[in-house]
C-alpha cells in the first residue's frame, strides 16, 4: 500500500468518526469542519457526497477534490 493510499484511508476513518459524532449532535459543522481542517463549505460538501455515493463519493477520483491536503493543487 502507498502512503498516499495510507492517509487517504486515515482521512477517511477520521471524516467517518467526526461525522457520526456531528449526527449525534456532539458539536456543529463548524466544529466538525475546524476538527477536520477544511472549511464549513468543504464539510457540507464532504458530507452531502458521502450521502449520495458512500465512501467512494468521497475517496474516488470522480469525486473531484475529496480529501486533498491543505496547500495541494
Amino acid at each position: 500500500m502507498r502512503r498516499t493510499e495510507a492517509l487517504q484511508g486515515v482521512r477517511m476513518i477520521k471524516f467517518l468518526d467526526i461525522l457520526g459524532r456531528y449526527e449525534a449532535l456532539e458539536f456543529n459543522q463548524l466544529e466538525a469542519a475546524e476538527l477536520l481542517g477544511v472549511g464549513e463549505r468543504t464539510f457540507r460538501r464532504w458530507c452531502q457526497r458521502y450521502e449520495e455515493d458512500g465512501e467512494a463519493g468521497i475517496a474516488g477520483p470522480a469525486a473531484g477534490q475529496g480529501f486533498r491536503q491543505a496547500g495541494s493543487g
